[in-house]
C-alpha cells in the first residue's frame, strides 16, 4: 500500500456508472438533440422539458428517466426529469456548459457537441477526446473539483490508466493488464503521472511474489476504478479478460483497412498510443 498522504487516498474518482449511456452512438445522438433545444429555456418550461426528453429516447432508443414511482398510489416519477441524473453526462462528457445548469439559464452547448452533434466527429475521434480530456479536478462534479483543487493535483484519468499499462507494456506483452485490486493498491492513492515508473515497479514486484495484495477493500473505490476501466474497454483502447484490463494492441491498418497486431507496414499501435499519451501531458503541462 503506498504511503501518500490520506488525502491522496480520499480523494474521489468520478466517472459516470451508466454504461449503456456514454458510448458513441449514444451521445452522438444525444448531442444532435441537445443541438435542437441550444439557447431554449428547458427549465421554466415543462413542455420544452417534456419535449426534450421524449426526442433523447426517440433518438437514443434509451429511457432516460428510470421508472422509480414511489408506489402503486402516487403516480410520478421520484427522478424528476432527465436534469436530474442521466443529464450529468451531458457535462461530465464536455457537451454542456454546467453552469447553465446549476443557474436554471438557457441551454449553453460546447463546440465539442456541436461538431458531435452536428456529425463532424467520428466514432474514434469520440473516445480520444473524451480520453485525452477527461481530468480532475472536474468541474461536472462538485465533490471532485473541490477535492482536487485542495489537494493541487491535475489528472487525466484515462491517461494514467493507458500510461500505466504502456508501461508494463514494455516489460513484456505478457505484463500489459491490471485488475481493480492492482491498480487500487498501488496507483489510486498515488495520482500523479510522474508516479508511473514507481506504481509498474511496485505492481510488476507483488506480481514476482506470487503473494495476494492485502488491502482493506472499499466499494465505492473499486466502484468507481470499474467505471473508469469499463469506458476504456467501450472504447476500444483497452478489453477485459476475465476481471483485468488489457492493453489493445490490436489496430486496423489506415489504408489496407486490414486488423493487425503491434506493428504493420509503417504503422506502429505503440507510438500511436504513446503519442496520445505525450501530446496530452505536454498539453497538460502548458507545453503546447
Amino acid at each position: 500500500m503506498s504511503n501518500h498522504p490520506k488525502a491522496y487516498n480520499d480523494l474521489p474518482w468520478n466517472f459516470e456508472a451508466f454504461r449503456s449511456f456514454i458510448n458513441f452512438e449514444v451521445i452522438q445522438q444525444a448531442s444532435s438533440v441537445l443541438c435542437s433545444f441550444e439557447g431554449k429555456e428547458l427549465f421554466n418550461s415543462r413542455r420544452l422539458v417534456e419535449e426534450f426528453q421524449n426526442l433523447l429516447t426517440k433518438r437514443t432508443g434509451i429511457d432516460w428517466i428510470p421508472d422509480r414511482n414511489v408506489s402503486e398510489d402516487i403516480l410520478f416519477n421520484v427522478e424528476g426529469n432527465v436534469f436530474r441524473n442521466k443529464a450529468r453526462v451531458f457535462t461530465s462528457f464536455y457537451l454542456v456548459d454546467p453552469e447553465c445548469l446549476k443557474n436554471r439559464e438557457p441551454l449553453v452547448l460546447t463546440p465539442f457537441c456541436r461538431a458531435l452533434g452536428y456529425g463532424y466527429i467520428g466514432k474514434f475521434e469520440f473516445y480520444k477526446t473524451i480520453i485525452a480530456r477527461f481530468s480532475y479536478p472536474h468541474p461536472a462534479y462538485d465533490e471532485n473539483w473541490k477535492a482536487w483543487i485542495g489537494a493541487n493535483i491535475r489528472l487525466k484519468p484515462f491517461i494514467f490508466i493507458l500510461q500505466i499499462l504502456l508501461s508494463l507494456h514494455l516489460k513484456g506483452h505478457d505484463n500489459a493488464y491490471i485488475s481493480i485490486n492492482e491498480f487500487a493498491n498501488f496507483a489510486h492513492s498515488n495520482p500523479l503521472h510522474s508516479e508511473i515508473e514507481n506504481i509498474v515497479k511496485e505492481i510488476l514486484k507483488q506480481r514476482s511474489s506470487g503473494e495476494n495484495i492485502k488491502r482493506e477493500r472499499s466499494d465505492k473505490i473499486e466502484r468507481k476504478i470499474g467505471d473508469l476501466f469499463g469506458f476504456l474497454c467501450i472504447s476500444g483502447y483497452t478489453f477485459y479478460k476475465k476481471n483485468d484490463i488489457c492493453l489493445n494492441m490490436i489496430d486496423i491498418h489506415p489504408k489496407e483497412k486490414t486488423y493487425f497486431f503491434e506493428k504493420r507496414e509503417g504503422f506502429d499501435k505503440y507510438n500511436s498510443i504513446n503519442k496520445l499519451i505525450t501530446d496530452t501531458l505536454e498539453e497538460l503541462n502548458g507545453q503546447k
